[in-house]
């Protein structure tokens, strides 16, 4: 996810049922897919970074650099 949202790269996820190790992790899955967000998948410091990195793009898009402009 830092890959495509940070680094603006292409990325493909492919997930099989039989990778499933724990039932949260389908819970995950439709969060993602749905949501567009996993709650509290980010430590601290990831999140930070990621604020860190997307400075310039809210900036370049006229926004305001609020934690929310910076994560969406």
């Amino acid at each position: 996810m830092m890959m495509a949202g940070v680094e603006d790269k292409q990325v493909m996820f492919l997930f099989s049922d039989t990778q499933i190790k724990t039932e949260t992790f389908l819970e995950d899955l439709n969060n993602m897919l749905n949501a567009g967000d996993v709650p509290n998948i980010y430590a601290f410091e990831d999140l930070e970074n990621i604020y860190t990195a997307m400075e310039p793009v809210v900036a370049n898009l006229g926004l305001v650099p609020t934690k929310n402009n910076l994560f969406s």
